[in-house]
Order: structure tokens, then sequence, then C-alpha cells
């Protein structure tokens, strides 16, 4: 009768409940575990995917929404927050940018999936890095730009060889920069406001300046015609990338 099947029913949510309690103790003992490289912990947090369809709402969800409470959320520093105390790894950015984005974010060093799994739990507060965000950064603090550029001088690189692998670097954060702005209708004005105030325009002398900036785009046979003009020309490895 309908008694004994809310009876059962209450039976099993009290059942399920259990089951993510000791899930949530079992992933939160983790991080003491693995000392020696803690993100190793987010191999054993489940995945949606190879868990069965009728789990999904009554283990997997649930024990998602306990897990972004939970600090176990891990920085490059070692030290664990939980997850308002940080934002995940960026979609679609090259691997020379975590530079970048670890002078202005403070980043975890779990994957990126594990935001999607946050989000199909429902939680909200699930931060990430955007171009938009990288944008806004760049314009409140131009010096970041030359706190990246220490890390190329201070390497063991020529000064041709920094100046090279700086201006590359520069380039992807200015691709990075412009993703979100690509699906757009009117993207080339549209492209410029955003840019406007950004330090993210690498020029052929290995300098680096904010948007707008009166540079010329050239092809390296065009620049090296006019090697006066140099201190004008765009880098040209960037504008053949971006153009």
């Amino acid at each position: 009768d309908s008694a004994k099947w809310r009876e059962a029913c209450e039976w099993n949510r009290e059942l399920f409940g259990c089951v993510v309690e000791a899930y949530l103790d079992l992933l939160s003992a983790l991080p003491g575990v693995f000392r020696n490289d803690a993100s190793v912990m987010y191999q054993m947090w489940p995945s949606s995917d190879n868990t069965r369809k009728e789990f999904r709402t009554t283990v997997h969800r649930p024990l998602y929404r306990s897990l972004s409470e939970k600090q176990l959320f891990l920085h490059d520093n070692g030290t664990l927050s939980k997850m308002q105390g940080g934002v995940f790894k960026p979609r679609e950015a090259n691997d020379s940018l975590r530079l970048l984005f670890r002078k202005i974010f403070p980043m975890f060093q779990c994957s990126l999936a594990l935001s999607d799994e946050f989000r199909a739990a429902g939680v909200h507060d699930v931060s990430e890095i955007t171009p938009e965000r990288v944008r806004e950064k760049l314009k409140k603090d131009p010096g970041l730009m030359d706190a990246c550029q220490g890390a190329f001088t201070r390497a063991d690189f020529s000064q041709a060889e920094a100046a090279a692998r700086f201006s590359a670097f520069v380039t992807d954060a200015l691709e990075y920069c412009l993703l979100d702005l690509s699906a757009h209708s009117d993207i080339r004005s549209q492209q410029f406001r955003a840019l406007i105030g950004a330090r993210l325009l690498p020029l052929a002398n290995g300098s680096v300046f904010c948007f707008p900036f009166d540079a010329i785009v050239a092809s390296e046979q065009e620049q090296a015609l006019m090697p006066s003009m140099r201190d004008s020309f765009v880098d040209p490895k960037c504008s053949e990338r971006l153009t």
C-alpha cells in the first residue's frame, strides 16, 4: 500500500544519504594519503560518465554538492581551499599561459572536467578563467606583462631567444583574449574595443604596447626592406598567426 511505499522510499533516501556521507569521508581523507602529490586524489573522484544513470541523481550529484563545500581544492603552492578560494583552469588555452594565469588568479590544480561535474550537480559558484576576465585583469595592471617577461630573462636563454620566446608568449595571450570575440558580428571593431587598454601588442623590436597603438602590420620580408621602421612594426610572427 501507499504507506509501505512511502516507508520504502524514505529508507532508500536514508540509505543513499549514508552512501554519500561515507564516500565524502573517504575522498576527504585523500590529501593525507597522497602527501607527496595531492593532485593524484582527483583521479579518485567519480565521473558522471562512469556512473550508472540511476545513481547520478541519488549519489553522484549530492556527493559533488557536498564536495564543493569542503577544503579539497589544491593550489599550486600546495595549500587546499574551498571552491570559493580559487578558479578552475581555462578552456582552450596554450600551456605557456599558465605563467600568466598563476600571476592573475589563484588557480586550482584539478582538472577542468571537475568544474563540469559541479555545474551538472547544480553548484552555481563555479569560477573559471575566461578570456574576458584575463582582458580585464591586464587592463587594470599593465605591469603583469613585465612580471611575466622577467621569467624569460631569468631563464637560461640568450637575449635574442628570450625576446623571441616572450613575443610568442604575448601572442599566445592575445590569441586567448580574442577567443570569445570571434563568434560575434562586426568582429574587427568589437575586438578592438575589447582590447583597449590591454598590453598585448608585441612589436618587432621586442617591446609590448597597450591597445590602441599606431603600429604597422607587415610580413617579415616587407619589414626587412624598412629596418629603420622596426619600432613601428607588429611582430611578424604575431600578425602571421592572427590575421
